[in-house]
């Protein structure tokens, strides 16, 4: 019976799969893709989910808006969804998640990757779709991986570690990138505890520097540096996470108007990101983002920090018109944005200021972002006429 469904019926199947989501998840995340003016008109959630079904069952075909929330929601574009595209993951792979996920003490390799494979899915959508939507389904889906983790035993224990720990650590980002602080620290707690197990060097660095990257969301210096300089002297490190934890450090130095060691350590940033380009087979996958352009935009964040505002405006566009047309209208390419407007308004250039941050407000409005609007908020209220 399923041969004879629609090719884009079986694909809207396996994407939602992919990401262990529920029907009704789905229905959540295709609520939560949707903006403002929209969202108050779509159905009510059991009713989304019956169409869901409708759909994935190929009995109806999703029509508009429905094919761009589709698209946004699960980070990948229409044509991929609709047009005659390969799979979203290999079928025997969709099947052993979903054995696993009726039977977990059934973990095999094949399902550890399946389940990785899971993870870097959902970190594509949230470059798309934000932070907020997927909060729901992905702390949800840890309650199948901290179970997993729990009963993984013998040779399969170490690599399930390694995969918890991975999970962990990106909920510990979507918490802390919604402002929910507490949260983000708990979930980085228990990646650094898992991979503290595992004895993988790169995942306890990470966790670190997350840890520290929270007193960057609190401004707490202390921590900020603390946290950074700890990661980077982690044995087993990656050269590229070193790289994160150099460039988060110099943000640190910055944000307490030290401009000599700021500029010291964006410049070995710069150096060990050069050398992790050299062997890209040696870094993890949850840096997948990082590169010399991201860097760019971290060195113009800190010319803001030192008062160089006009620099900051340079450097930081710079850094952004690199980037691939899809990451430009992300989430933390929004932050960027702010920190233009703000540089603007620093110079006394307010309509500048506001006509970036009508900019990051569509931005907002699409990844249901909480940082962006409460530092719309802010911006507004020191640029009103």
């Amino acid at each position: 019976m399923n041969d004879e469904r629609p090719a884009w019926a079986a694909r809207l199947r396996e994407h939602r799969r992919q990401r262990c989501w529920s029907q009704t998840d789905m229905a959540k995340a295709l609520a939560n893709a949707a903006d403002a003016r929209l969202r108050p008109h779509l159905p009510v959630r059991a009713s989304l989910a019956r169409m869901i079904r409708e759909w994935e069952a190929g009995r109806a075909e999703p029509r508009d808006p429905y094919p761009v929330l589709y698209a946004r929601a699960l980070g990948v574009s229409e044509a991929d969804l609709f047009d005659q595209a390969p799979p979203a993951i290999p079928p025997e792979d969709a099947e052993r998640l979903s054995y696993v996920i009726e039977s977990p003490r059934r973990l095999d390799h094949g399902a550890m990757t399946a389940l990785a494979d899971v993870l870097a899915a959902q970190r594509r959508a949230e470059d798309a779709i934000g932070s907020v939507p997927l909060l729901g389904p992905v702390t949800a889906q840890l309650g199948l991986v901290e179970q997993l983790v729990i009963e993984a035993r013998g040779a399969l224990r170490r690599p399930m570690l390694d995969v918890g720990a991975q999970w962990a650590q990106f909920a510990g980002w979507l918490h802390a990138n919604s402002n929910r602080t507490t949260e983000a620290d708990r979930w980085y707690d228990r990646a650094l505890v898992w991979a503290t197990e595992a004895d993988h060097g790169g995942m306890i660095a990470t966790a670190l520097s997350m840890k520290g990257h929270l007193g960057w969301i609190t401004s707490y210096v202390g921590p900020l540096i603390g946290l950074s300089e700890a990661a980077q002297r982690t044995p087993g490190a990656s050269v590229g996470v070193r790289a994160l934890a150099a460039q988060q450090e110099a943000r640190g130095h910055a944000l307490a108007g030290e401009s000599e060691p700021t500029m010291r350590k964006l410049d070995e940033a710069v150096r060990l990101a050069l050398a992790a380009a050299e062997r890209p087979e040696d870094e993890p996958p949850w840096v997948y983002f990082y590169g010399l352009d991201y860097l760019e935009m971290q060195r113009g964040l800190a010319l803001r920090l030192l008062g160089h505002h006009q620099d900051a405006v340079e450097v930081i566009q710079r850094g952004l018109d690199r980037l691939p047309e899809a990451l430009r209208r992300s989430e933390w390419a929004g932050q960027y944005l702010l920190h233009i407007a703000d540089a603007h308004a620093a110079m006394g250039d307010l309509a500048q200021a506001r006509a970036v941050a009508q900019e990051v407000e569509g931005i907002a409005g699409v990844t249901a972002s909480s940082r962006l609007l409460a530092r719309l908020r802010r911006l507004e209220a020191r640029t009103r006429p």
